[in-house]
C-alpha cells in the first residue's frame, strides 16, 4: 500500500510540474501582449497595423487591434488564474499524500522494532 500511495505522489509531483510549465508559457504570453498593449498605446489612430493570417500579413484597424489584445490579455489572465488554483490544490493534495506516507513509514518502522 505504501508503493501505491508514493505512485500517487510521484503523479500528482509530475502534475503539478506540468502546471508550473503552463503558468510560465502564460506568464511570457501575458507579457508579451501587455508589451503590444503598450505600442499601442503609443500609437495614432491611423497607423497602419498588420496580423499575422497564416503566411500573409493583412492591415488590421488599430481600434480593431487594441480590442484583440485586451481580449487576449483577459482570456490569459482567466487560464493564469486556473491554473494558480490548480497547483493550489495539487500542491494541498501532494501534502497530504506526503503526510499518509510518512505516517505509513513510522508504523512500519514502529512494527519492525516491537517484533
Amino acid at each position: 500500500e505504501i508503493q501505491e500511495q508514493i505512485s500517487i505522489f510521484n503523479k500528482i509531483q509530475a502534475e503539478i510540474q506540468e502546471a508550473i510549465r503552463n503558468q510560465s508559457q502564460l506568464e511570457s504570453q501575458r507579457h508579451e501582449n501587455t508589451m503590444v498593449k503598450e505600442a499601442f498605446a503609443e500609437m495614432e489612430d491611423d497607423e497602419p497595423v498588420f496580423k499575422r493570417v497564416g503566411p500573409v500579413m493583412v492591415r488590421q484597424d488599430v481600434a480593431e487591434a487594441k480590442v484583440d489584445v485586451n481580449s487576449r490579455i483577459a482570456f490569459i489572465d482567466g487560464e493564469l488564474a486556473k491554473t494558480e488554483l490548480q497547483i493550489k490544490e495539487k500542491t494541498t493534495a501532494q501534502t497530504a499524500v506526503r503526510e499518509k506516507i510518512q505516517q505509513m513509514q513510522k508504523k512500519l518502522q514502529e512494527e519492525a522494532s516491537g517484533s
